[in-house]
């Protein structure tokens, strides 16, 4: 990988990593019910969330972690970004609120709709498409906002 095309793939992971890390922040913040945490049939949007945030903590934290390391171990950024959505799948399964569970579906198929562009970036950085890539940050940076607005 050259030294631009390294210094690009930086700073697009620590984009992606900035936005995943705050929005978990801003879930956590909001979350106001922490009583409940396994999906039932009549489980509340609070107990949703509650539950979706603990599963994420986490994988969110590692991934900040390693994003400082994002421009010489690219591999293990993209791992940090996988691990959150193996986190997402976890906490998806547990949920049963409706409303909470189609904003967490709508930004884990962001997520692994941008992992898949960084993996296709690191393969081969020279035909990188960052435009594409930037769009797909912003409707993983969108979809967690939306989550942030339903738990709020």
């Amino acid at each position: 990988m050259t030294a631009v095309a390294r210094w690009k793939f930086t700073l697009v992971t620590l984009g992606m990593v900035s936005i995943v890390a705050l929005s978990g922040c801003s879930l956590a913040g909001q979350v106001k019910d922490l009583t409940r945490t396994h999906a039932t049939v009549t489980q509340s949007k609070a107990a949703a969330c509650a539950s979706m945030q603990k599963d994420l903590r986490g994988s969110v934290e590692k991934l900040a972690s390693s994003a400082s390391t994002a421009a010489t171990d690219p591999a293990g950024a993209i791992a940090g970004l996988e691990a959150v959505a193996n986190s997402f799948d976890g906490a998806l399964e547990k949920i049963s609120n409706k409303k909470v569970k189609k904003v967490g579906e709508t930004a884990d198929s962001a997520l692994k709709r941008m992992i898949a562009q960084v993996k296709e970036i690191q393969a081969d950085p020279q035909h990188a498409d960052t435009v594409a890539l930037m769009g797909t940050v912003k409707s993983v940076q969108d979809a967690f906002v939306d989550i942030g607005k339903t738990c709020g």
